[in-house]
């Protein structure tokens, strides 16, 4: 299996989208981070850095297509090739390669039982 080198977090807030990218540097990733306020970003990169890790800032609004491209060209222009891609899933990421999948489905742990 080949292992991952770039990953990018979308939505990198102060919450899920940080700590996906402390844990993809702690795995031994490049991160590249996004947020519409790239300045935002300043104190998660400058703590994975500061780990040893490698970390950059990038500002997105996700809302909008040719951001989104643009995006995409600069962390691979200025960190590399894109490996992983994520807008909040880490558990997509760490299945086995045999796996596949479409889409995420989140759905609630208990669910009612129902008559057909």
């Amino acid at each position: 299996m080949t292992v991952p080198d770039t990953a990018l977090v979308v939505g990198a807030g102060e919450s899920l989208g940080a700590a996906l990218a402390r844990r993809f540097a702690c795995e031994g990733l490049k991160v590249a981070v996004a947020r519409r306020n790239a300045h935002k970003l300043e104190a998660l990169v400058a703590e994975i850095r500061a780990a040893g890790g490698a970390a950059h800032a990038f500002g997105c609004d996700a809302r909008r297509e040719g951001e989104v491209a643009e995006l995409f060209a600069r962390v691979e222009r200025e960190v590399g090739a894109l490996d992983l891609v994520v807008f909040n899933y880490w558990a997509i990421h760490r299945q086995k390669r045999s796996a596949w999948t479409f889409e995420a489905d989140l759905r609630r742990w208990v669910e009612p039982l129902t008559t057909f």
